[in-house]
């Protein structure tokens, strides 16, 4: 699982995927990351969390990558991990201290 909420009450919206997605697993839609809370299947109507800045999620990070509070927090998207060097700029903001040993980052979605 990539992300998972902490905490927050994320804006969520209809998507339907070409291919499944995973709970938890990070999507870009353009270049804003959105989070599916549930697995979604092929073809069938579900829904994503879209950034909202009020919902803060538990990251899956990149090894040895640290962050600090206020820190950008991009995503390797195919990797499915937060990553100080990410694939895209998709609107996560670290808002807790992430040393190289943590396996997550929390971040705030928006």
């Amino acid at each position: 699982m990539f992300a998972e909420l902490f905490h927050g009450n994320p804006v969520m919206i209809d998507h339907t995927p070409v291919g499944a997605i995973a709970a938890g697993q990070g999507v870009l839609i353009g270049t804003e990351l959105h989070i599916a809370h549930r697995a979604i299947a092929a073809g069938e109507l579900g829904a994503l969390a879209t950034p909202s800045g009020n919902a803060v999620y538990k990251i899956v990070k990149k090894a040895a990558e640290t962050f600090a509070v206020d820190d950008d927090v991009e995503v390797h998207i195919v990797n499915q991990e937060a990553d100080s060097a990410g694939t895209a700029a998709v609107g996560l903001t670290c808002v807790k201290t992430a040393a190289s040993a943590d396996g997550f980052v929390f971040a705030r979605h928006g």
